[in-house]
């Protein structure tokens, strides 16, 4: 049984990597987990948003391709990069 964890909190934007994909800034909207009649979880995604040609389209993100972004610090400068503070308790 694993236990799934939110990395990156609501808000969180990034690019992703690919040809077509380096011009649209996502945005995390949610996380999902998905769990089996046990109770197990059985795997976790973020789920995010970018626009085009004026329309919202959602889809779900593994945190694997949030991690690739945020460990190359050559993408800091590319005017995505944005995680927000975590508010405090």
């Amino acid at each position: 049984m694993k236990k799934c964890k939110q990395k990156y909190p609501v808000g969180t934007q990034f690019r992703k990597r690919g040809k077509a994909e380096k011009t649209r800034c996502y945005t995390v909207v949610d996380f999902h987990r998905i769990t089996n009649l046990k109770g197990d979880e059985i795997s976790c995604t973020h789920i995010a948003e970018h626009e085009y040609m004026g329309q919202v389209l959602r889809g779900a993100v593994p945190q694997s391709t949030l991690d690739l972004y945020f460990t190359n610090k050559s993408n800091e400068g590319d005017g995505c990069w944005f995680i927000p503070k975590k508010k405090k308790k």
